[in-house]
């Protein structure tokens, strides 16, 4: 990250000459670069740490017009000689103090070691479990490497780390796509009490491109949150490129960890853990062992703990499909449940024990993410009647409950499409078509064209992401039944795609 100084007036007279002559209405490009520089450093916008990621130049002006109005200027965002002389008198052109006792620099800390953070948005492209649990993975390397601690607080807006997945224009003024070429962003801590810019801290991530956890394709979401939230505790990129904060990240890897520089900078932001016996603070001596004595010792039985069974809880199924034979199919982990479309109707979905996946469908692991089953009412010949099971980027697509022979086979050689995952699928029957439901979004494929990135919000009524589907024929009509990650299943009816009933999905926690 470059910082806007000046060395001496002269310097200060000849850039002005330069800036005011080629300036009239509207200041030009390195001229807001310029004023970007001074405008994050003195709290007018917010700290970003990525260095090819500039902001709009509405904001850049809306904010050299708010740094002239606070300095008794005419709020007019172009540049003068006299705002150019206010910025350098100004304390904050100084510049970040920029400690460098680790050998990365850090810069402004959290004024608490307790530090709150939350999930604005998802991704379309991973189950929001996995996205929970990864953001918890990496929070906690960072709290194992320095004397912090990590508080989510659910849906509250003002968390010190907000972390959300977007795309191109997201109301920061920093658009992905185009000139910015990163695929996340994160901005610095508040360089005081005062600086109370609500961006301070947050880590955005860029949603049009594939994320991926566990894998070395797509973009990493370990290896990017380790990376941005270090910037939202206050670390500065490294130039050891086998730091998590070199710019560009390490590349994926099964077992990827912050480095030991890594945690020196967040050490000297924090200090060291308190409970972490790698860095004792207050080393304790031993207690002295009593010597052996001839006493029979009295034996105190501790009293007996019966333990509750685990309450019911909501959960919603992995996948969901209804075979030609007209027996629906659920999954969840490694289990599977066969029920009849009675069971749904008088939702007594959970009357039976499972059973193991493979004891069904020969040669299907578990976890799968989702199923659906072709109708044989569909233009498509070479699929129709198809059972399809997919899990991350795989396909197992059985005839019956007979494995087809070549698979498993990939999503992009079957559908042609580059998912990483698929969370949910149906198909009608006739030329409506597949459905592929990504996060809050889906793809819509037919034998004559296909649309994507439609919004799940389309179907009315429907407000959650979608774990599993399926499509039922009730009187000759095409029935969806959306299992929402909410713990709901949602009855609807096409072609209006609007939810005509709801009901919870109850499945015991320990099944």
């Amino acid at each position: 990250m470059m910082y806007y100084t000046y060395s001496s007036r002269v310097l200060l007279g000849l850039l002005v000459m330069t800036l005011i002559s080629g300036f009239s209405a509207a200041p030009v490009n390195n001229q807001l670069r310029q004023a970007e520089r001074f405008l994050m450093k003195c709290g007018y916008l917010a700290t970003v740490a990525e260095e090819d990621q500039h902001y709009n130049d509405d904001f850049i002006i809306s904010a050299l017009a708010r740094f002239q109005m606070t300095v008794g200027l005419p709020a007019t965002g172009t540049f003068t000689e006299e705002t150019f002389v206010r910025m350098e008198n100004m304390e904050c052109n100084n510049g970040r103090k920029r400690r460098r006792r680790s050998s990365i620099p850090v810069t402004y800390r959290w004024s608490s070691n307790e530090i709150t953070w939350d999930i604005a948005s998802y991704s379309k492209w991973l189950k929001n479990s996995q996205v929970d649990a990864t953001a918890e993975q990496a929070l906690q390397m960072w709290s194992d490497a320095a004397d912090l601690t990590f508080k989510r607080v659910r849906g509250e807006s003002n968390v010190d780390i907000k972390i959300s997945f977007v795309q191109g224009v997201h109301g920061d003024g920093i658009n992905f796509g185009g000139r910015n070429r990163a695929v996340a962003h994160a901005f610095y801590p508040p360089s005081s009490s005062s600086n109370t810019n609500p961006l301070l801290g947050d880590v955005h991530l860029y949603d049009g491109v594939v994320w991926t956890v566990n894998s070395a394709t797509g973009n990493s979401l370990m290896v990017h949150l380790l990376h941005e939230i270090g910037h939202s505790i206050g670390i500065e990129h490294s130039s050891n490129m086998n730091d998590v904060m070199h710019n560009p990240p390490p590349a994926y890897h099964s077992d990827i960890q912050l480095s030991e520089n890594d945690k020196e900078a967040a050490r000297e932001l924090y200090g060291a853990p308190t409970e972490n016996p790698e860095f004792p603070e207050n080393p304790i001596a031993p207690p002295e062992v009593n010597p052996p004595t001839t006493r029979t010792p009295i034996v105190v039985n501790p009293p007996v703990v019966t333990q509750a069974p685990p309450p019911d809880c909501i959960e919603s199924f992995d996948a969901a499909t209804q075979m030609l034979t007209g027996e629906i199919i659920f999954t969840r982990g490694n289990n599977m449940w066969k029920i009849g479309l009675d069971d749904i109707l008088n939702n007594n979905i959970i009357k039976d024990p499972p059973v193991p996946n493979s004891s069904i469908f020969p040669g299907l692991p578990g976890d799968i993410d989702s199923s659906m089953t072709v109708p044989d009412r569909v233009e498509w010949r070479s699929i129709a009647g198809k059972t399809y099971f997919f899990k991350g980027n795989q396909v197992w697509r059985y005839t019956g409950y007979s494995l087809d022979t070549g698979y498993p086979s990939t999503i992009k050689q079957e559908f042609n499409m580059d998912y990483p995952m698929i969370d949910a699928a149906f198909s009608l029957g006739d030329t409506l078509g597949l459905y592929f439901i990504t996060g809050d979004q889906y793809r819509l494929q037919t034998p004559y064209i296909y649309i994507e990135n439609l919004p799940t919000n389309s179907f009315t009524g429907f407000t959650t992401n979608a774990a599993a589907a399926i499509n039922v024929l009730i009187d000759g009509n095409d029935v969806m039944y959306l299992f929402g990650e909410d713990g709901n299943h949602y009855e609807i009816m096409p072609p209006n795609w609007s939810v005509i009933s709801s009901s919870s999905t109850n499945l015991p926690c320990n099944n």
